[in-house]
C-alpha cells in the first residue's frame, strides 16, 4: 500500500460536506467510493454517528423603541446573523412597522435563536415576519427559540409573525414571555403547521414544546405549554388532543379593556372556516384556532385580526403589508 492510501471497512457510513452554515448528507456505501478517497487533496470528511457534528446558529435580534417627546419616538435595534431587522422605509415615525428575517433559510438542529422586543412608555411597535419560517427534521439536538417582549405603561405592541411550518422529525423548544405594565397594550400572536400539508405530509414523531407567559403589572396572567413528544401523531388523532387536526393558531390581547372586548371577538369568531373560541383570564383575552386545513385556519386567523384590530384602533383594520406579499 501507498503512504496515502488506506483501507475502509464494508459498512455504509455517511460523506459529509461541511459550508459556512449547514451540512449536507449522502449516505453512500463506502466500498464503492473507496477508490476516490485516497487523495490527500480531497475536500471530504467521513463521519460515523458517534462523530457527527451539527453546526448550528446563534441568532439574535433586540429592538428597543425610545418616547423622545411629542409624537416623536426612536428606534434602534441589534441584529445577529442569520436573524436580520428590516424597517420598511414608508412607514411613519410615530408608528414604525418591523420585519424579521431568518437568512439562514429555516431553523435546524441546534440553533438558538433570542429575540428582545422592548417598548418604552408612549411608544407603538408593529412586528411581523418576513415569510413563514420552517423547522426542519433534526436526529440530534433540539432547536431552541426564546422571544421576549417589554411592554411600558401605555405603549401599544402588536406582534404578528407568519406562520410557524414544522418538519416531521423535528426538535423544537419556544418560549414566548410577554410583560405589559400597567396601562400598555398588546396584541400578540403564532400559528403552527404541523407538517407540510401541500405534500401530504403530517408530524409522527420529534418534539414539539412551546410555552407561553403572559404578566400584566407584574402579576402571572397566563401559562400555557404544548408539549408534544415520541409518538405525536397518536396525540395529533386523539379525540382530547388535536383530534386529527393540523393547524393550531394563538392569540393574545392584553390591555385594561380587555374584557370588554371578549363579546366583540366570540362574534366575530362564529363565521371561522374550523374550532375556534376566545375566553378571559383577568386583563388577558386568549383566542385559538384549530383546524385541519391549514390555509382555511390561516384565512380565519386574518380575518379576525383585521376586524379585532379595527376594533381596538377605531380605524381600519390592517395587517403589516408583508403579510400580503
Amino acid at each position: 500500500m501507498g503512504p496515502w492510501s488506506f483501507r475502509l471497512p464494508q459498512f455504509v457510513g455517511e460523506l459529509t460536506l461541511f459550508s459556512a452554515f449547514r451540512q449536507v448528507n449522502f449516505t453512500e456505501p463506502l466500498s464503492r467510493l473507496a477508490k476516490f478517497l485516497w487523495c490527500p487533496w480531497l475536500p471530504l470528511t467521513i463521519l460515523t454517528d458517534q462523530a457527527r457534528v451539527y453546526p448550528n446558529m446563534n441568532g439574535r435580534a433586540d429592538i428597543h423603541v425610545i418616547y423622545t417627546g411629542g409624537q416623536e419616538q426612536k428606534l434602534e435595534y441589534f441584529h445577529q446573523s442569520p436573524l436580520r431587522v428590516f424597517v420598511p422605509y414608508s412607514h411613519a415615525v410615530s408608528n414604525p412597522e418591523i420585519v424579521l428575517g431568518n437568512i439562514g433559510g429555516g431553523i435546524v438542529a441546534g440553533d438558538e435563536f433570542i429575540v428582545n422586543v422592548g417598548l418604552d412608555s408612549r411608544t407603538a411597535l408593529t412586528v411581523a415576519t418576513q415569510a413563514a419560517e420552517k423547522v426542519y427534521r433534526s436526529s440530534g439536538p433540539v432547536a431552541k427559540v426564546m422571544i421576549g417582549m417589554e411592554v411600558g405603561s401605555t405603549a401599544r405592541l402588536k406582534w404578528i409573525p407568519q406562520e410557524t411550518i414544522l418538519f416531521d422529525g423535528i426538535r423544537l423548544r419556544r418560549r414566548i414571555s410577554l410583560n405589559i405594565q400597567q396601562g400598555g397594550s398588546a396584541l400578540a400572536g403564532e400559528i403552527l403547521y404541523f407538517g407540510r400539508s401541500a405534500k401530504g405530509e403530517l408530524i409522527t414523531h420529534g418534539l414539539v414544546h412551546e410555552e407561553w407567559r403572559v404578566r400584566y403589572a407584574g402579576k402571572l396572567l397566563w401559562a400555557d405549554n404544548l408539549h408534544l413528544a415520541d409518538d405525536i401523531v397518536s396525540q395529533m388523532n386523539s379525540a382530547v388532543g388535536f383530534n386529527g387536526s393540523n393547524a393550531l393558531a394563538s392569540l393574545v390581547y392584553v390591555s385594561e379593556n380587555a374584557p370588554a372586548m371578549l363579546e366583540f371577538a366570540r362574534s366575530q369568531l362564529s363565521s371561522a372556516e374550523c374550532r375556534a373560541g376566545a375566553t378571559l383570564l383577568g386583563k388577558a383575552m386568549i383566542v385559538r384556532w384549530l383546524g385541519r386545513d391549514p390555509a382555511a385556519l390561516r384565512r380565519s386567523y386574518v380575518d379576525f385580526i383585521v376586524a379585532f384590530d379595527s376594533y381596538w384602533d377605531s380605524a381600519p383594520g390592517s395587517l403589516p403589508q408583508v403579510w400580503q406579499v
